[in-house]
C-alpha cells in the first residue's frame, strides 16, 4: 500500500467529521457566527478534495490488484463527500431560524427527531465507523510491518543457526577423517 494512503485517509475523516459538525452548528448559529461557520465548512469542504486527489495520485502508483480495492474506497469516500456538500448547501441556504424550526417540528405532530435530525446522527455515525475504520487499517499496517521485520529476524537468525551446524559439520567429517 502507497506510504501515504493510510494519512490521507485518516485526515480525509477528521476532516469529514469537522465538517459534519460544523455542519450541525450553521443550523443553529446567526449572523456573524453563522458566516464563519460557513467558511470554515467551505475551506474544509476543499482540504477534502485535496486529501481525495492526493489519494488517487497514491493509489495511480500501486498494482493492479490492490488499485481497484483501493479505488472503490475512494469512490466511497467521493459519495460521502457529495453528501455533505448536498447537506451543507441545503442548510446554508436554509435562512429557517432555530425558533421556526421547532414551531414547524411542533405543527407536524413529531415529537421525537427530525428527518434532518436522522440525517446528521446518520452523518454522524457514519463519520464515526470511517473514523474507526481508518484507525483500525492504520493499526493493522504498523503490525503487518512489525510482523515483517520480525520474521525477517528469524529468518537471519535461522541463516546464522545453519551456518554454524554446517561448520560443526565439516569439523567432524575433518576429525573422522584424520
Amino acid at each position: 500500500m502507497g506510504e501515504l494512503l493510510p494519512e490521507f485517509e485518516q485526515q480525509f475523516a477528521t476532516v469529514a467529521a469537522d465538517i459534519t459538525a460544523k455542519i450541525c452548528l450553521i443550523s443553529s448559529r446567526e449572523g456573524a457566527e453563522r458566516k464563519a461557520l460557513i467558511q470554515d465548512v467551505e475551506k474544509l469542504v476543499e482540504e477534502s478534495k485535496e486529501l481525495l486527489e492526493g489519494m488517487e495520485l497514491e493509489v495511480r502508483d500501486m498494482e493492479p490488484t490492490q488499485r481497484e480495492k483501493l479505488r472503490g474506497r475512494i469512490k466511497s469516500y467521493q459519495v460521502e463527500m457529495r453528501r455533505l456538500e448536498g447537506e451543507y448547501f441545503r442548510v446554508k441556504s436554509s435562512t429557517t431560524s432555530e425558533a421556526s424550526m421547532r414551531a414547524e417540528l411542533l405543527e407536524d405532530g413529531h415529537a421525537g427527531v427530525s428527518v434532518g435530525e436522522e440525517q446528521r446522527q446518520s452523518l454522524l455515525d457514519n463519520t464515526e465507523t470511517l473514523e474507526r475504520t481508518s484507525m483500525r487499517l492504520t493499526q493493522g499496517h504498523k503490525i503487518a510491518l512489525e510482523t515483517e521485520h520480525i520474521g525477517a529476524q528469524i529468518l537471519n537468525d535461522l541463516y546464522s543457526q545453519r551456518q554454524t551446524i554446517s561448520h560443526a559439520r565439516e569439523r567432524q567429517v575433518c576429525i573422522v577423517i584424520s
